[in-house]
């Protein structure tokens, strides 16, 4: 079963060390990323380090799984 992380927050949000131990607290509680999804809203702030997480380890991340299958996608960012 697939476990998916959903990474919200402020755009003023730029504990990035913060966001990526809590992160990799729950991979590794959740047994690897084989079976680890980022979802956030591309949002810079949160969302925009937890995709660069989902990048760096490997994990899955919608955004980039949604476009890869031709699901389309709608980001609309404010600010």
């Amino acid at each position: 079963m697939k476990t998916r992380v959903i990474v919200c927050g402020c755009r003023a949000f730029y504990d990035k060390e913060l966001l990526f131990e809590t992160l990799n607290a729950i991979l590794e509680q959740k047994g690897g990323k084989e079976d680890f999804e980022i979802v956030s809203g591309h949002a810079k702030g949160a969302d925009m380090f937890a995709e660069e997480f989902a990048t760096e380890k490997g994990t899955g991340n919608m955004i980039e799984t949604a476009k890869k299958n031709g699901v389309e996608t709608l980001i609309v960012r404010f600010g």
